[in-house]
């Protein structure tokens, strides 16, 4: 898979970020999403009844670029800024295939733009950002 814009994320990097499964809780089901899969049962759910048609999952961890690159990055920040703009987010988790991969910490926000998850994603030093439209393929958008 080919980097947009391969200067900055090599195209190793976002092939890795396109296998990457993003999960989430919702009460008692777990949402999956994944780069160039259709949303699941649970996320086509969660954004019927936020009566919204698109989402966004966004990450704070392992910023590659900005103020706290090279730290684990601030996923209590993240929350704040969520509430603060008036998103109801859900609780996840990118787990990647290469072996060795942590999960990192991520937020599924029904109802995000991808231009607010992009502005966002770049605010906490993130390469990427997953968009989500009911009824369609989720999209991997680069943040840089």
């Amino acid at each position: 898979m080919t980097s947009p814009c391969p200067d900055l994320i090599p195209d190793a990097l976002w092939e890795a970020y396109a296998e990457t499964v993003y999960v989430f809780r919702d009460e008692d089901s777990v949402g999956l999403l994944r780069a160039g899969a259709l949303p699941d049962r649970t996320t086509e759910d969660v954004l019927k009844r936020e009566e919204e048609a698109c989402g966004a999952v966004v990450s704070a961890a392992f910023p590659q670029h900005g103020p706290l690159a090279g730290h684990e990055g601030d996923s209590a920040a993240l929350r704040e800024r969520l509430r603060a703009d008036g998103y109801r987010y859900y609780a996840g988790a990118g787990i990647g295939m290469s072996p060795g991969d942590d999960a990192e910490p991520c937020f599924f926000v029904p109802g995000m733009a991808e231009a607010d998850a992009i502005a966002l994603g770049r605010a906490f030093g993130q390469n990427v950002v997953l968009v989500v439209e009911r009824g369609r393929p989720a999209r991997l958008v680069a943040a840089r």
